[in-house]
């Protein structure tokens, strides 16, 4: 028996060890109930005893988890006592244990396992309890009821080290013994997760990137295609569902979607905005037809009755160095449209011309507003440029966390590894 507990104590701290640290989507619980079958020294005739256990299961990545459980069971030649039987092994388990999942993502997944044992078991012959330890393999299945729920079966043989479970191993008088005991474990269940098992992730949204030189030639087919693939999906799914529920939780994330698709909408208007002011600005540049004394007098003359057209010129001046003249007309935008779907990246624009200029404060400014609406399209962009603006002040604290605040809340950006640079300045 204190060998028992020296085991149980060790496993438990190894288990607590790995999920110290883990979040609470990775976790599951469940409970198990079947069947043990013995395979002693004797020459009866084995039956299957009754066997239960409640377990944690944690997952370390998308194939493997590490899994404990805690049980009780029974060995006994009779079977689950309608027969008669004329002796009867009661077992308190724990067990640790290896699970890969050959196929983690659907709704069936083939399982394969292995781990140690260890357990206390009443002889009664001598009326007393021991401790003892197994090594086990085997195998299953689990089928994903929904996201969160699990359906589990499997089975495994398990080798102990000693010859004591059959109640014949101190008794030399009943045979001669040759081998230790086993048993076959055969279990089903349930398992619930804390968090989404499904597997389903976001569709990333395109972005307005900036300047326009780093964002020539993405497109942004591909994506608007697996949003509609999605779609159809989520509407199958949904129609096949038993569970209301799970049907309004999809039709909900179809809701998302679309969401997703009017916004992809503007920033594909915005792309095509910005190559045609680049064709614009190449003209410029060659001709040499204007000055930043003349962009701004321009400016002065625009009329504002035409958003498209004036945010297109506005950023024509940026990528011409006329910062001034930019300013001027993105500011004329934001008092003439406050609403439009766009201003948050005329505040980003307006920030991009002060850091040309060098005027850092007046950019962090911008950038900061840019921060504070709703649409995500520029705040990667906007965090990044916060970072280097605190840089070129000399505030190097304040910069790394914002180059940690765009790594933490948007990880799929493209300025993640500018971000990581810039941190280790």
């Amino acid at each position: 028996m204190k060998h028992f507990i020296c085991a149980l104590l060790f496993m438990l701290s190894t288990f607590s060890t790995v999920i110290g640290q883990s979040s609470s989507d990775k976790l599951g619980i469940g409970f198990n109930l079947g069947g043990q079958l013995i395979y002693g020294d004797g020459d009866y005739k084995a039956g299957f005893g009754i066997g239960l256990e409640t377990y944690l299961r944690y997952k370390l990545d998308e194939n493997f988890s590490l899994v404990t459980s805690l049980g009780y069971g029974e060995l006994s030649d009779g079977t689950f006592h309608l027969d008669e039987s004329n002796f009867t092994t009661n077992m308190i388990t724990f067990d640790i244990k290896g699970v890969y999942d050959l196929v983690p993502q659907g709704t069936f997944k083939p399982l394969l396992y292995a781990g140690l044992g260890a357990f206390s078991f009443k002889n009664d012959i001598y009326d007393r309890r021991y401790g003892d330890f197994s090594v086990f393999v085997g195998g299953g299945f689990e089928y994903m009821v929904n996201p969160t729920l699990g359906l589990i079966a499997h089975a495994d043989y398990r080798y102990t080290t000693s010859e004591d479970l059959d109640n014949l191993g101190d008794n030399d008088n009943l045979l001669d013994l040759t081998s230790n005991d086993g048993y076959l474990n055969i279990r089903g269940g349930f398992t619930y997760y804390f968090g989404d098992q499904a597997g389903a992730k976001k569709p990333k949204v395109l972005a307005d990137r900036a300047p326009i030189d780093e964002i020539e030639g993405t497109g942004g087919g591909g994506e608007l295609s697996g949003i509609v693939d999605g779609l159809n999906e989520y509407d199958e799914t949904a129609g096949k569902s038993a569970s209301m529920d799970e049907y309004f939780r999809l039709k909900s994330r179809v809701d998302e979607l679309n969401d997703a698709i009017r916004q992809k909408e503007l920033e594909i208007g915005e792309l095509e905005t910005q190559l045609e002011s680049r064709k614009a600005r190449v003209s410029i540049l060659e001709q040499g037809m204007r000055t930043g004394s003349d962009a701004l007098s321009a400016s002065l003359d625009m009329d504002m009755s035409d958003f498209s057209t004036t945010y297109e010129t506005a950023l024509n001046n940026f990528y011409s160095h006329e910062y001034d003249a930019s300013i001027y007309m993105f500011k004329s935008l934001i008092d003439t449209y406050p609403d439009h779907p766009l201003i948050s990246n005329c505040h980003y624009w307006i920030g991009e011309c002060y850091f040309g200029k060098d005027e850092y404060e007046n950019a962090i400014q911008a950038f900061q507003v840019t921060l504070t609406y709703p649409s995500e399209v520029k705040k990667d962009d906007a965090l990044l440029m916060l970072g280097r603006s605190y840089l070129k002040l000399g505030d190097s604290e304040t910069a790394r966390q914002m180059f940690e605040r765009l790594q933490q809340d948007y990880p799929d950006s493209e300025y993640i590894d500018k971000a990581n640079a810039y941190s280790t300045m």
